[in-house]
């Protein structure tokens, strides 16, 4: 997969939970989120400046999916370095699986599910290498090394 690649990859883990998120990382993650999600107030994914939350619906080929907020982030202020659309919808296998099916189908490459590593992968040439081998141990990215390290001092921040 080239690091120009738009990729698109469920990030909340299989079964029913309350929400079910894909995330989209790339230079053209904004603009595929935008053929798949549509705001009532006509709002673009687009031309949302980064850090900000969008209230629409989306669809694929086959029609309406569902409900979803999508909050967008903008390069290179994003965990990967490129713009980063994260799209949320109610729970569940078959819709998030639905969601993927058409950011696929509408030009964003990626799996099934959520393979390991795969944001950590894309973003580590565009933050200069810092990731190391020990953001990457026993087979979880960064972010689970982090949030070992938060749950060790929860109430250093105050």
């Amino acid at each position: 997969m080239s690091t120009a690649d738009t990729i698109a990859a469920i990030s909340t883990p299989p079964g029913v939970g309350g929400i079910g998120t894909v995330r989209v990382s790339g230079p053209a993650a904004r603009e595929i989120c935008d053929r798949v999600f549509a705001s009532p107030k006509g709002r673009r994914i687009a031309d949302a400046p980064g850090y900000t939350a969008l209230y629409g619906r989306v669809s694929g080929p086959d029609g309406p999916i569902d409900e979803a907020i999508a909050l967008v982030f903008a390069a290179p202020a994003s965990y990967t370095g490129e713009d980063v659309v994260e799209l949320s919808v109610h729970g569940g296998g078959y819709i998030v699986k639905a969601l993927l099916r058409a950011l696929l189908a509408a030009g964003a490459r990626g799996g099934r599910v959520y393979p390991p590593r795969l944001f950590e992968r894309q973003a580590r040439p565009r933050r200069g290498g810092e990731c190391d081998a020990a953001d990457f141990r026993q087979g979880g990215g960064g972010t689970s090394r982090r949030a070992a390290d938060e749950k060790r001092r929860p109430l250093a921040r105050d």
